[in-house]
């Protein structure tokens, strides 16, 4: 295995153990819900292939299903204080319940075909959102944010 897939394969791994202890200490919050709550399941930032290789997973933990139709995914650098659209939905886009979405950069080579692709990709010190409605007001349903962001 050559040094610069080793540094990947590590960074990758860093990236999910810091995850898990931000989540793990994180201090509980209270949710409440009125209808379907969908999670952003799994970030990638840099694949095998290269830093474009970027994906987002969507989860639906609900028996229902979920139309992502007026949603938006949006990402905020690490001192950002607006968004920046990934992707947004203007027609019924259905996350079938207990089911899977996926979104990756448009240069996405793994064999797994994701549900949608745009240019966009993510870095270290980011933050994403899917958002309902407009871009930096719409109501947050699930963020997740890494690195040094402050937004």
């Amino acid at each position: 295995m050559n040094k610069r897939k080793l540094n990947i394969i590590l960074s990758s791994i860093l990236l999910v153990l810091l995850l898990v202890l931000f989540a793990t200490t994180k201090a509980p919050t209270q949710v409440l819900s009125v209808g379907p709550s969908i999670v952003i399941s799994e970030i990638q930032i840099t694949g095998a292939g290269g830093v474009n290789e970027d994906f987002i997973e969507l989860y639906n933990p609900t028996s229902s299903d979920f139309d992502l139709n007026g949603h938006r995914l949006v990402k905020r650098s690490a001192s950002g204080t607006t968004d920046t659209s990934i992707k947004a939905w203007s027609s019924e886009t259905i996350i079938p319940a207990h089911g899977y979405y996926l979104w990756a950069n448009s240069t996405w080579t793994p064999s797994v075909t994701p549900d949608t692709t745009t240019a966009a990709t993510l870095a270290a010190d980011n933050g994403i959102a899917l958002r309902q409605g407009a871009e930096d007001t719409g109501t947050i349903i699930d963020s997740v944010a890494w690195g040094s962001v402050t937004n």
